[in-house]
């Protein structure tokens, strides 16, 4: 198909320059420009951006061009505590759950649910649903929700968190699904510890990362759900750090933003591997990170980060910043553009090439080029909020979307 020749042709140009960069010995590619008019021939196929502003989900056709947003239906969903996408763009899933919770612990239950897209105007509806049961007993009332979603192709992955009076306690939960997205049974696990921290699962490496008591914690997710711990890092390279926080992945590099000993600050450090071996001190602190990463491992991840320059100052300067990961594990700039407001979350289109994101109260749409650049192409006042992507059936199936 003509869209996938040009994805190729994209993704080609891309690496070439990432290869440059990374092992020519010169300097880092100069990031591109920050705004004008993209290019206007299409680099792969439409879909529909969902986003949830408060309980109404609003969604838009994707065009293939520009990467420009129509809207074209608005639901109201309920109480979503997270939603996450299908990395093929068949299915969004959301997570919904009570927020407290007292004996008996009766309903509601909480529970997972799979949507998948009208075909004419990307109207979500729910397919399947799993439900599970992650509260922690206590004679007490509890306040309790999900604090994280992912999926992999076959999987749903989620972690709960329930607070006592006293403590905070943290389940990771998992469902299989089915081709045609039916949600299977749960499995859920446990961690016994009333300390560390929140977590979420790299699908596409199957592991799940958590801040644990005094370090980052590392676990293998086995084909039906169970955890094998692999690693736990309490350092920053090699200076002590007290538990990182993990905050994005790809392809087995995990960023964690840490309290290094000795820094006035926290930083974003990344660790290698399931055993979690120490990489980088990246230099400047971020909450979250979202990657891009094609099933080609010839073709070079993308990661997205936000950076506020300098952290501490008001108001700060903030930074949506774009990074390929090379081959041997380093993080090369890719672009940088100024934003107006701090950027609270974002989702790559899973084919490439578009990325949207929540900045302050706005929803905004970028491009990224083999020249290195990011380009902001739209933004729509009001409309920033939690994102996913679905993609047609005819390029999302095997084969299809190149990720």
């Amino acid at each position: 198909m003509a869209w996938r020749r040009s994805i190729a042709l994209f993704y080609g140009a891309v690496l070439c320059g990432l290869l440059a960069a990374c092992g020519s010995g010169g300097p880092p590619a100069a990031p591109g420009p920050t705004d004008a008019s993209p290019p206007p021939a299409p680099l792969g196929p439409s879909g529909f951006l969902h986003v949830l502003v408060g309980e109404d989900l609003t969604t838009y056709r994707i065009d293939p061009a520009t990467g420009r947003l129509q809207a074209t239906v608005v639901q109201p969903m309920g109480d979503v505590h997270q939603i996450a996408g299908e990395p093929k763009g068949r299915f969004v899933y959301m997570a919904y759950g009570p927020r407290s919770a007292q004996a008996p612990y009766g309903k509601p239950r909480p529970s997972i649910v799979a949507y998948a897209p009208r075909a004419s105007d990307g109207a979500l509806s729910p397919i399947s649903e799993g439900t599970s049961d992650p509260i922690w007993r206590s004679s007490m009332p509890v306040a309790c929700r999900w604090t994280s979603l992912s999926a992999s192709v076959d999987r749903v992955h989620a972690m709960w968190i329930t607070i006592t009076y006293h403590d905070a306690y943290y389940n990771y939960v998992t469902h299989p699904v089915g081709p045609d997205g039916q949600i299977g049974p749960d499995y859920d696990y446990p961690f016994e510890d009333e300390c560390g921290g929140n977590g979420f699962v790299d699908g596409r490496a199957n592991l799940l990362y958590k801040q644990g008591c005094t370090g980052v914690t590392a676990h293998v997710v086995g084909t039906d759900g169970h955890l094998t711990q692999t690693g736990d890092r309490n350092v920053c390279v090699t200076t002590p750090a007290y538990s990182p926080l993990p905050i994005g992945a790809a392809r087995g590099l995990l960023l964690a933003r840490a309290f290094p000993t000795g820094e006035p600050g926290p930083t974003v450090c990344t660790y290698e591997g399931p055993g979690l071996a120490p990489r980088a001190n990246l230099g400047f602190a971020a909450g979250w990170a979202e990657a891009l990463v094609p099933v080609d491992e010839t073709v070079p991840a993308q990661i997205a980060i936000p950076v506020s320059v300098p952290a501490s100052a008001v108001p700060a300067r903030h930074e949506l910043r774009l990074y390929g990961l090379c081959s041997g594990g380093e993080l090369q700039i890719q672009g940088v553009v100024a934003t107006t407001d701090r950027v609270d979350g974002a989702v790559f289109h899973p084919a490439g090439r578009f990325l949207f994101a929540s900045v302050g109260k706005a929803l905004e749409v970028y491009t990224f080029h083999p020249e290195g650049g990011l380009t902001r192409v739209e933004s729509v006042a009001s409309a920033g909020g939690r994102m996913a992507v679905t993609v047609p059936p005819t390029t999302a199936g095997t084969g299809g979307a190149p990720y």
